[in-house]
Formats: C-alpha cells, sequence, structure tokens
C-alpha cells in the first residue's frame, strides 16, 4: 500500500515528527485496484502522454525484438517517466536493443544465462570501468551455476553499494573496488 509524498509530509506538519505513531496516523486508504490491459497489436498501445498520470503505470515490453515497429517501447523509456510509467522490456538479446533509447534509458538489468556474445556488450557498455573482464564473466559464470541464478545491475548505484547483485540476496564488489576502500 502506498502513500503519497503529501499524505507522509502532512503526519509531520508544524515539526510534530511523532515517528512513534507514524503507522497509526497514515490515512486509512482502500484496496488499491490493479488494472490489467494487453495489447497483442502494438499500434493499439497509447502514447505515453495519453496515460493517466494520477496512476502509477507500468508496461511490460516482452520479446518485440522481431517487432519492426518498437518505436512504441522507445517512446515509454524516453518519455514515460514524464508521466509516471515504469517499463520493464524482457529480451533474449542484449545487443539487439536500441542503444540509444531502451539500453542508455534502462536503471535496472536483470541477467540470466546469456551468450557469450551479449555478455560482452554488456561488459564493454556498463562494466569495463569497474572490473576486468574474466572478474565479470567469472561473477557471472558462478551465479549462473545455480538452476535460477541471476545477475541485477543496477546502473544508478556505485559498485560499493550495491551496484552489481547475485540472486536478490547477495551483493558483488569488484576487487579493485574492494582494494580502494
Amino acid at each position: 500500500m502506498g502513500y503519497s509524498k503529501a499524505d507522509i509530509l502532512n503526519l509531520f506538519k508544524n515539526g510534530s515528527g511523532d515517528i512513534d505513531n507514524f503507522i497509526e496516523k497514515l490515512p486509512k486508504k482502500g484496496k488499491t485496484k490493479c488494472n490489467i490491459e494487453y495489447f497483442e497489436d502494438s499500434e493499439l498501445i497509447p502514447d505515453p502522454s495519453e496515460v493517466d498520470k494520477d496512476k502509477k503505470n507500468l508496461f511490460i515490453f516482452d520479446d518485440i525484438m522481431t517487432n519492426s515497429n518498437q518505436n512504441k517501447a522507445e517512446d515509454f523509456y524516453t518519455r514515460g517517466r514524464h508521466n509516471n510509467t515504469s517499463s520493464i522490456y524482457i529480451s533474449q538479446n542484449y545487443h539487439k536493443l536500441p542503444r540509444q533509447t531502451i539500453r542508455s534509458n534502462a536503471n535496472i538489468l536483470i541477467l540470466f544465462s546469456l551468450a557469450k556474445k551479449d555478455l560482452q556488450h554488456i561488459f564493454q557498455d556498463l562494466i569495463s570501468k569497474d572490473m576486468d573482464w574474466k572478474e565479470f564473466e567469472k561473477f557471472c559464470n558462478d551465479t549462473w551455476k545455480n538452476k535460477h541464478g541471476y545477475i541485477i545491475i543496477n546502473k544508478k548505484l556505485d559498485p560499493d553499494e550495491g551496484k552489481y547483485q547475485a540472486d536478490f540476496n547477495k551483493i558483488y564488489i569488484p576487487e579493485k573496488y574492494i582494494f580502494s576502500l
């Protein structure tokens, strides 16, 4: 259940700052509704400017690599944030993603076992300043030995803040960052 910034600020008006009773003071809200819409045809996907800004919106673009029209997904990655919209783009191939829109505007990548070509592209685009190729490849291979192992790369964080995670419960700090602390 989420509350607006205004709801939370209202609780601390006039410097009261009563943190002990914070939960009790929160405004009561009804159950939140989740509306799901499925678009088989990309032409039916609304423009980001047509999305209701007063609602939290999530668009998931799944396997549209072969679609000749990826413009809608690119629009959401470049303009969706201004309309309270988050986007998830599911793809089997990193190196085929549009570089200037989706690759550069994505904040988080979740990597399951990948072909070496994709891994090398990710390394060149995002990793090479933090660790060398051998260390990155070992980190990936060690993680992917687990049946459902995956890696999370949070581009908004520094390596010593948890930029690299394995399976949501392990933070990986590259060797050169360990020695620079």
